[in-house]
C-alpha cells in the first residue's frame, strides 16, 4: 500500500473530469465484456499486486455483487481488505500512474488510487489482460 503526502491548499485526491463527452448507448460487444470481466470479478481475479518495496504479491480481487465494495485478498493470507469503490479517487493505466507511490509501474500496470491518498498498484502479462 502506498500513500500520497497530499500538497497544502491542494484537494485531496486527483479526479478527472472529461467535458463535453456525451454518453453513448455501448454495443452489444462491449456490453458482453463488462458482463464477463463482472463476473470473472464477483468469482474472484487473480493478480499480482506491486508493493511500495519493489516487489510483487499474488493476490485475488473480488467484488460484491451490488458492486459497491472492491476486496483484496492475499494468496497467503486469509483475511481480505475491503474497499468501497466510492473510496475510488482515480484509476491510472501506464507506467505514470504509480510514480508519485513509488511503485514499479511500467506500461501493463494499473494503479488504483483512493480518496485517502492511498494507492494501490497492478501489474498484468499483456495489454489484454490489463
Amino acid at each position: 500500500r502506498a500513500t500520497r503526502t497530499p500538497t497544502p491548499g491542494a484537494p485531496a485526491a486527483r479526479t478527472k473530469t472529461h467535458t463535453g463527452c456525451r454518453p453513448r448507448a455501448q454495443s452489444p460487444k462491449a456490453q458482453e465484456v463488462v458482463k464477463s470481466f463482472v463476473k470473472c470479478l464477483v468469482q474472484g481475479l487473480q493478480v499480482t499486486m506491486l508493493t511500495v518495496s519493489g516487489g510483487r504479491s499474488e493476490c485475488t480481487v473480488y467484488i460484491d455483487r451490488e458492486l459497491t465494495k472492491l476486496s483484496l485478498q492475499r494468496i497467503d493470507r486469509a483475511a481480505r481488505r475491503h474497499i468501497p469503490l466510492e473510496a475510488v479517487a482515480e484509476v491510472v493505466v501506464g507506467e505514470a500512474g504509480g510514480r508519485e507511490f513509488n511503485l514499479a509501474t511500467d506500461r501493463l500496470s494499473v494503479t488504483t488510487v483512493l480518496e485517502s491518498g492511498q494507492a494501490l498498484g497492478f501489474c498484468f502479462g499483456d495489454e489484454e489482460e490489463r
